[in-house]
């Protein structure tokens, strides 16, 4: 079984719900694989003159940085949770990725803004919505 929990590197990081998935994927006996995105637009514009050219240049180095500390935070709580972890970081929409991501997956644990249903419509993974207050029993 493959296992992955859904994290936009632009909200607050869900610490408490890679925690539950932590602990489902000890009861499944499965590493967990992170799929963190970096929400923003900047895939989905035309470069034009120099001036958007730069702001759009300082949009992905605050996106590469926001991505990074997702993923450092995601290694850290699957370390103390003791879970072997993966991470895939994706830059742009991630309902656009997950079409292409899903086949890889048995199961995705949504967080934060994600909608289990929606990404259930995107992609063929089953998906679970875990919230800070869902409880895995570990």
């Amino acid at each position: 079984m493959k296992l992955a929990i859904l994290i936009s590197s632009d909200h607050t990081f869900p610490k408490q719900q890679v925690k539950t998935a932590c602990r489902l994927a000890k009861r499944l006996s499965v590493p967990l694989t992170g799929i963190i995105s970096a929400e923003h637009s900047t895939n989905y514009h035309l470069v034009g003159d120099g001036g958007y050219l730069a702001m759009m240049d300082e949009v992905s180095d605050i996106a590469r940085q926001k991505l990074q500390k997702s993923i450092d935070k995601f290694k850290s709580v699957c370390a103390d949770e003791k879970v072997a972890q993966d991470w895939s970081g994706t830059y742009g929409f991630i309902r656009h990725e997950w079409e292409t991501l899903s086949p890889y997956f048995d199961l995705a644990i949504t967080t934060g803004d994600f909608s289990a249903p929606e990404f259930a419509g995107v992609g063929i993974s089953a998906t679970l919505q875990i919230n800070e207050t869902s409880k895995i029993d570990g």
